[in-house]
């Protein structure tokens, strides 16, 4: 039996419950994603009805939808109209995953840039509970997140032979666990400062947010939640948790079901830190997985993410990858490095040409 029918093969729930799914009822879960919502926005057009090009002559305008499914995204739209460059390609779109406690709005000038340079779709997807898809659980775990983004996989109908897909920190270890477990369902992959090790960094904060809910007393009844959030973050502030993770825990935390109900306030703490240490393990089950097709791994020349030494270990389970480092040392090459970035992922596109 060739690869591709062994992977078509396993059964869906055994993997995804070992991902970090909080519970085990796989196919439910994924019949009834969550309903998360974001705005339609439409790009500005020109007096000759072509798209307004935000950035230059090159960016391609991004365009928001209704929801349909798990995730709010935002779409580089049809240049068909545009007297300036020919329309992308639609049935060979890159999906772009961002890291933890961020959204989808710092890749849109990236994605809109790259999509005109490769003539391909390029669509920057919100995680649950990040940016425009709602927090409307504290459930966010590998599972859950794995989850969503197969859903939406199913929802776009996407051409597995022609798809990319493309992931940052946590949305790169999306990426890549989704490769393994769906390795018929994409043509390549793309990781930005991720390693399929264990990320002991976050480790080590969700154990501060964790000693430090302890102390967090349940907002008391009557209090409002503005009142609330406060208090909670100055509890927060005061373990040193850091900012980004204080942030994304109040917001999910301290809502309105929760005041004056200790009962749901403790759920919901134990939903968080359960949800987030599962972000902190790689699935040992996926070290005997394999995605044998062109990927590749992007970090600075002094990451403590992807080091030198981590090469031969990501070459076992991604044989074909290649590995590309920058000078400067930052987490976040799409925004500090953009053009150069932008030829790096450009540069491996087009040498995999549709």
């Amino acid at each position: 039996m060739n690869q591709l029918n062994i992977f078509q093969a396993l059964p869906v729930s055994l993997p995804y419950s070992e991902v970090g799914l909080l519970d085990e009822n796989y196919e439910e879960k994924l019949n009834k994603p969550e309903k998360l919502s974001f705005s339609l926005k439409t790009p500005a057009n020109n007096a000759n009805g072509s798209p307004v090009i935000r950035r230059s002559l090159r960016g391609s305008p991004l365009q928001h939808f209704p929801p349909k499914s798990t995730l709010a995204y935002s779409r580089t739209s049809d240049l068909s109209k545009s007297s300036l460059i020919s329309p992308p390609n639609t049935d060979s779109p890159i999906i772009i995953l961002h890291d933890l406690f961020r959204s989808q709005k710092e890749w849109q000038s990236f994605a809109a840039d790259l999509a005109v340079l490769v003539r391909r779709r390029v669509l920057a997807v919100d995680l649950r509970n990040h940016g425009t898809s709602p927090a409307e659980t504290s459930l966010c775990g590998l599972g859950e997140l794995l989850a969503d983004i197969t859903a939406l996989f199913k929802e776009l109908k996407l051409n597995p032979a022609n798809t990319t897909l493309m992931g940052h920190g946590i949305g790169g270890w999306c990426a890549m666990i989704f490769a393994l477990l769906h390795p018929y369902k994409l043509r390549n992959i793309i990781v930005v400062e991720a390693n399929p090790t264990d990320n002991n960094y976050l480790r080590y904060e969700v154990l501060k947010l964790e000693d430090a809910l302890v102390r967090v007393q349940t907002p008391a009844r009557g209090r409002s939640l503005t009142e609330s959030k406060l208090k909670t973050s100055d509890t927060l502030k005061e373990s040193a948790v850091i900012t980004s993770l204080r942030a994304y825990t109040i917001e999910n935390i301290v809502v309105s079901d929760v005041v004056g109900k200790p009962e749901r306030w403790n759920q919901k703490k134990n939903e968080i830190v359960a949800s987030l240490k599962s972000l902190t393990k790689f699935p040992t089950f996926l070290k005997s997985y394999c995605f044998d097709k062109p990927a590749l791994f992007v970090a600075s020349a002094a990451s403590k993410t992807i080091k030198t030494e981590d090469e031969s270990n990501i070459l076992t389970l991604f044989p074909q990858a290649t590995f590309l480092r920058y000078e400067k040392v930052t987490k976040n090459p799409h925004v500090e490095l953009f053009d150069d970035f932008l030829d790096i992922v450009r540069d491996f596109l087009l040498n995999d040409n549709l």
